[in-house]
C-alpha cells in the first residue's frame, strides 16, 4: 500500500525498486497506490508497470490525509499480509525476505518495519520510538549505524515507513486513527497494537532508503504539533513505554569507557505550550 501525494518521479523510483529486489517466484504480491492527489493523474505509472507486477491506483476525488489514504486502501488489497510503503522509500536487496525473516521468528507478531536509511547520508533515519513525559524520543535519530541497531528489537512503537503487519491485524483494530490526518498516526497504530501483547519490531538486515521532503507542509506544519498535542490528550497516563531502559542501552554502547547509570533527559519541546 504505497500512498501518494505528490513527485511522481519518486513513485516511479519507488515501484521500479520493489519490482527489481522482489523475487516474484517467492512473493505473491500487488502494489496498490493510493492517489491521495485529485490534481495529479497516475495512468502514466500504472501503464508503465502493468506488465511487470500486478498494480492498481485507487484515485481518491479529494486530498483526505495519509491515515485515511490508508484505511481506503486496505480493505482493497488482496493478500493475508500487508506492506505500508511511504512513495519516497526505495527498497534494497532482500528487504522483503528479512521482513519476513524476522515476522516468522516473532512468539506473537505484531508489526514488523524495515531498518529506514536516509538516502543522502546513510544515517538512521531512526530505530524505534519511546515516550517520556510528554514527548516523542526518536532512538537514533539521524545517527550512525552501531552495536544498538544492529539487531532485530521490539518497540511500543514503529514507524510506518515500510511496515508489515496481517490485514486481519489491521482491521482488528479499526486501522488507522484518521484524525491524527499525516503525523503521528503511525505511533497511535503501533501503540495499539503493542497493547494487545503482540510485538512491534525492527528488521535490522531490512534495509529501505528514505528519500524525504517530498509530500511538503502537507505532512508537516501545521498538521504535527496538532497531531502530537492530540496523541497526548488521546493517552495521557496510559502510555508506558520502557524509554529509559533503551537509552541507558543506547548510551551504553557509545566508544566511552564509563557510563552513569543514569540518564537525564533534557525536554526542550513546544508540546507544553500547545
Amino acid at each position: 500500500i504505497i500512498t501518494f501525494y505528490q513527485q511522481t518521479n519518486i513513485l516511479d523510483t519507488c515501484i521500479k525498486n520493489i519490482i527489481d529486489t522482489v523475487d516474484k517466484t517467492v512473493f505473491n504480491y500487488e502494489i496498490l497506490v493510493i492517489n491521495d492527489n485529485p490534481q495529479i493523474n497516475l495512468n502514466k505509472i500504472s501503464q508503465k508497470y502493468k506488465n511487470s507486477c500486478d498494480i492498481s491506483i485507487i484515485q481518491l476525488p479529494e486530498n483526505c490525509g495519509y491515515a485515511k489514504a490508508c484505511n481506503i486502501g486496505i480493505p482493497n488489497a488482496k493478500n493475508e499480509y500487508i506492506l505500508l510503503m511511504d512513495s519516497d522509500i526505495i527498497p534494497s536487496e532482500n528487504w522483503l525476505s528479512e521482513l519476513f525473516r524476522t515476522y516468522s521468528s516473532l512468539k506473537n507478531p505484531g508489526s514488523v518495519s524495515a531498518k529506514i536509511l536516509e538516502a543522502d547520508t546513510n544515517h538512521l533515519f531512526g530505530f524505534g520510538i519511546g515516550v517520556h513525559n510528554v514527548d516523542f524520543i526518536l532512538y537514533k535519530r539521524h545517527g550512525s549505524n552501531d552495536m544498538f541497531s544492529e539487531k532485530d528489537r521490539r518497540f511500543a512503537m514503529i514507524s510506518s515507513g515500510c511496515l508489515l503487519l496481517k490485514k486481519d491485524l489491521y482491521i482488528k483494530i479499526d486501522g488507522q486513527d484518521e484524525y491524527f490526518y499525516n503525523a503521528d498516526n503511525d505511533l497511535d497504530l503501533t501503540y495499539r497494537i503493542h497493547l494487545l501483547g503482540k510485538e512491534n519490531v525492527i528488521s535490522t538486515n531490512s534495509i529501505v532508503h528514505h528519500r524525504g521532503h517530498v509530500s511538503g507542509n502537507i505532512r508537516t506544519a501545521p498538521f504535527r504539533q496538532d497531531s502530537k498535542a492530540y496523541f497526548f490528550k488521546k493517552w495521557g497516563n496510559r502510555i508506558q513505554t520502557n524509554t529509559l531502559d533503551m537509552l541507558k542501552e543506547l548510551y551504553s554502547s557509545f566508544p566511552v569507557q564509563e557510563i552513569s547509570n543514569k540518564v537525564i533527559i533534557v525536554n526542550f519541546s513546544n508540546s507544553l505550550s500547545r
